[in-house]
């Protein structure tokens, strides 16, 4: 889904996986990018915080 990778590269700022603040702002960004869909937020963080393209 392009609207989730855009908006998590938009928001992700260096270093965000070891920063609960800078984490908290790509969680609110995938919220928001994922818009209606049902889904568990811990379930799709940890998919995101394990792809190096975003690191």
């Amino acid at each position: 889904m392009t609207r989730l990778d855009t908006a998590i590269r938009d928001t992700k700022k260096a270093d965000w996986k070891r920063n609960r603040f800078k984490q908290c702002d790509v969680e609110h960004a995938v919220r928001e990018g994922l818009g209606d869909y049902q889904f568990e937020l811990k379930d799709v963080m940890e998919l995101v915080t394990n792809q190096c393209e975003y690191d």
